[in-house]
């Protein structure tokens, strides 16, 4: 999972998408995210996540951290200077358990029981608009965060994608609700313990119906039981994020 912060890729981007948009299955004239009504149910759920007890997390090791961006200032104005970043859902266990009760889903609260599904155990709280949303997985997907912009390389790769090297055949442009990403997360062999959710976290470029907005952080998620988690490592990043961002929280997943 990763991210990258290359203005011309961008608007390479925007420009690739643009020839390639969502096209209308219906004469609906004002959607909130696109004119496919699939994709503007699925993108609606997506703007319920908090509702749901979920969550969109960016995690990161120690050794990412240090060695990146993220390490050098407020995660906020990090975030807004990149392109797109990798992102896991997952379920905020006490939101979630309020979320089941209300609305009297026992059947979810077997998910709930699971260990938190991240690539790491530490990662930041997004609160992502649905308008910046490119593709929801339900593992995995590798996706080219060192593609260039020459040549249309890089939104060449998001709209076709790669079937070399395990690369996600089809594009990554892809959009399926919530609950469907969470109940297939696991299962998919070797890429199988969390889901990988691809946000444009730049403001102002066109992948949907409406421009996307500013991604914000909210907090510290923090998974002990996640495999391969150190807790050394674990606590001296909590503190260096929390020293740069020392207005967030630090939640247990």
């Amino acid at each position: 999972m990763g991210c990258f912060g290359f203005r011309s890729r961008a608007e390479s981007l925007s420009a690739g998408l643009a020839k390639a948009a969502f096209k209308p299955r219906s004469s609906c004239s004002s959607p909130l995210y696109s004119f496919d009504e699939q994709v503007e149910r699925d993108l609606r759920e997506w703007g319920r996540l908090s509702e749901y007890g979920l969550c969109l997390v960016h995690t990161l090791c120690l050794n990412g951290f240090q060695a990146g961006a993220l390490s050098a200032g407020r995660a906020q104005d990090v975030f807004r200077s990149w392109d797109v970043i990798s992102t896991s859902l997952v379920i905020r266990r006490r939101l979630w358990a309020h979320s089941m009760m209300r609305r009297n889903r026992a059947g979810f609260v077997q998910i709930s029981s699971q260990v938190t599904p991240m690539c790491h155990s530490v990662g930041f709280i997004l609160d992502v608009p649905p308008e910046n949303i490119l593709g929801t997985f339900s593992r995995d997907v590798l996706f080219p965060t060192h593609a260039s912009a020459d040549g249309y390389e890089f939104s060449d790769a998001v709209l076709n994608g790669f079937e070399q090297n395990m690369m996600w055949a089809g594009g990554f442009r892809h959009i399926e609700p919530p609950f469907e990403i969470l109940h297939h997360t696991r299962g998919h062999g070797v890429f199988s313990d969390y889901n990988e959710i691809l946000v444009v976290t730049r403001p102002c470029a066109k992948i949907h119906f409406t421009m996307t907005k500013e991604v914000g952080v909210t907090g510290i998620l923090y998974s002990p039981d996640n495999r391969g988690a150190d807790a050394t490592d674990d606590i001296r990043l909590l503190h260096a994020m929390l020293a740069l961002n020392p207005e967030l929280q630090i939640e247990l997943a």
